[in-house]
C-alpha cells in the first residue's frame, strides 16, 4: 500500500522508517531505516546514478537531441563517480576554503546584523526575502564571482528545473526541461569563466544557497510556532547550535538522497538487493527513526545521537555544511537578539518536492523586541 503525505505541508507527519523494499512506480527500493541508510553511505559497492547515460540512449533511440539538459546534468556533482567527481570535489574544496577566509564567524555576524537591522517590523512579511535567502545568496554569489541578481535568476531556474525532474522521467519531461537548461546556460556564458565550468557553476550557484536557506526557513518556522523556544534561545544563546542541529534533523534540507546503483548484490539485515538495482536514501524518515532517536518527533535541545544525515555521506559528503552552519547559526542569534517571529495569517507552504524540503512562501509576523525602528 502506498501511503500519501502533504509533501507542501511543512507541519505534515513524516512516514516512520520501515523495511527496505521496491516501489514499482519509483523503480527504486526505498531505503529509510537509520543503520540502513548508514551502512549504504559507507558501502563501496554502490554509486551514484548519472542520469545522462539513461538521457543519451532516450535520445539515440528516438533521434532527438538534448544538448543543454546533458550538460548540466553532467556538471551536477551529485551525479558524478570516480576521477570525474573526484576532480570537482577538489575544486569545491578549494573554493570553500577561500570563502571561509573571506567570511570567517566575525564577517558573517556582522553582514547577519547588516540583514536584520534593516528588517520591516510591525506587520507579515516575506520571511523568505527577508531573512532566509539574503546571508546565503550574498556569500554564494562572492564565492562564485555572480552578480546577487544573476544567482537570483539561476536559482529560479534551478527550482524550475527541480519541479519537473525524475529520476526516470518521461520524453515529454525531457523536452521541457531543454529550454530551461538552454536559457541557465545562455545567463552563464554572460560571465567570465571562474575556473569551475559554466554547468558546475549552475549546481553550486543552486546547492550551496538552496540548502542554508532552507534550514534557516526551518528554524523560523518552528521557532515562529514556540514562543517559550525563542525566549529560552534568548536566555542562552550558546543553545541555538544545538537548536539548529534539531532543526536539520527534524526539517532539514533534504528529504532523499539523489539515488544510487548497487554494483553488486548487498544484504541488509537478512534482506537481498540484487546488483543494478536503485536505491534511494529516504534520510529525513532515517533522522526520525525510533530506534536511534527516542521520542523522534520532539524537539530537544539536549539530544545527542549520530552524526546527521541530511548531508549525505561517503564521497558525496556536502563540503559546504561547515560554511553553511555558520551561516544559519549566525542569522538565528541575530534574529533572536533583535526580533520576535509569530505565525502569520496564512500558513507556509513547501513546493512539495519529493526530494528537497523546500519553502515556495513562509510568510511570518516580525516585530522589534525594544520596539526599536531600523
Amino acid at each position: 500500500m502506498i501511503v500519501t503525505v502533504d509533501l507542501t505541508d511543512p507541519h505534515a507527519p513524516v512516514m516512520p522508517p520501515e523495511m527496505p523494499r521496491r516501489l514499482n512506480h519509483e523503480q527504486a527500493w526505498i531505503i529509510s531505516r537509520h543503520r540502513d541508510v548508514q551502512t549504504l553511505l559507507r558501502c563501496k559497492t554502490i554509486r551514484s546514478a548519472d542520469p545522462t547515460d539513461q538521457l543519451i540512449r532516450m535520445d539515440r533511440r528516438t533521434g532527438k537531441e538534448h544538448p543543454h539538459l546533458a550538460a548540466v546534468l553532467q556538471g551536477t556533482l551529485l551525479f558524478q563517480n570516480d576521477e570525474r567527481h573526484q576532480e570537482a570535489r577538489n575544486q569545491v574544496r578549494a573554493l570553500v576554503a577561500d570563502a571561509m577566509l573571506r567570511y570567517d564567524a566575525a564577517e558573517i555576524a556582522r553582514l547577519a546584523r547588516d540583514i536584520v537591522a534593516c528588517v520591516r517590523t510591525d506587520g507579515e512579511y516575506d520571511a523568505l526575502a527577508t531573512l532566509a535567502d539574503p546571508l546565503p545568496n550574498m556569500i554564494a554569489a562572492a564565492m562564485l564571482g555572480l552578480e546577487v541578481d544573476l544567482l537570483r535568476r539561476l536559482r529560479r531556474l534551478g527550482q524550475q528545473v527541480a519541479a519537473v525532474w525524475r529520476f526516470v522521467p518521461p520524453l515529454r519531461e525531457y523536452d521541457r526541461l531543454e529550454p530551461l537548461c538552454a536559457e541557465i546556460r545562455a545567463q552563464l556564458s554572460q560571465i567570465r569563466q571562474n575556473g569551475m565550468g559554466f554547468d558546475r557553476t549552475f549546481f553550486l550557484a543552486t546547492a550551496a544557497v538552496e540548502t542554508t536557506a532552507s534550514t534557516i526557513a526551518s528554524a523560523l518556522d518552528l521557532l515562529a510556532q514556540n514562543e517559550p523556544l525563542q525566549d529560552e534561545l534568548r536566555r542562552d544563546p550558546n543553545r541555538i547550535p544545538h537548536f539548529m542541529e534539531e532543526v536539520m534533523r527534524l526539517a532539514g534540507p533534504i528529504r532523499r538522497l539523489t539515488p544510487r546503483l548497487t554494483t553488486e548484490q548487498i544484504e541488509l539485515d537478512g534482506m537481498s538487493i540484487p546488483a543494478n538495482e536503485a536505491v534511494i536514501l529516504h534520510v529525513e524518515r532515517a533522522q526520525r527513526d525510533p530506534c536511534v532517536y527516542p521520542d523522534p518527533d520532539t524537539l530537544n535541545l539536549d539530544r545527542g545521537g549520530p552524526t546527521l544525515l541530511a548531508f549525505g555521506g561517503g564521497a558525496h559528503a556536502c563540503l559546504g555544511m561547515t560554511l553553511g552552519r555558520l551561516q544559519a547559526n549566525a542569522l538565528i542569534a541575530e534574529i533572536l537578539r533583535h526580533l520576535h517571529i509569530a505565525p502569520a495569517t496564512r500558513v507556509g507552504r513547501l513546493t512539495g518536492d519529493a526530494n528537497r524540503r523546500q519553502y515556495a512562501k513562509l510568510e511570518l509576523r516580525l516585530s522589534r523586541l525594544n520596539g526599536a525602528a531600523c
